[in-house]
């Protein structure tokens, strides 16, 4: 994965932005989300987060609805 930080300005918080870096990857992250109504999303972020849990409801709707180019 490859991830990064994202602050707009000094009013809104800071997004880290995650994306796989190969089409393996992004297959797999995105049957995860096709699959389930929840995936968790590990990491050995220096910031201290393990594990997050992060909703899938309505992704498979969103993306059947919309023909984008994945992550």
């Amino acid at each position: 994965m490859l991830g990064f930080c994202v602050k707009e300005n000094d009013v809104d918080y800071a997004y880290i932005y995650l994306t796989p870096e190969t089409e393996r990857g992004k297959r797999y992250v995105t049957n995860s989300f096709i699959k389930s109504n929840s995936v968790l999303v590990e990491s050995d972020n220096a910031e201290g987060f393990d594990k997050i849990t992060v909703t899938a409801l309505g992704f498979s709707k969103y993306w059947n609805s919309v023909n984008i180019e994945p992550l």
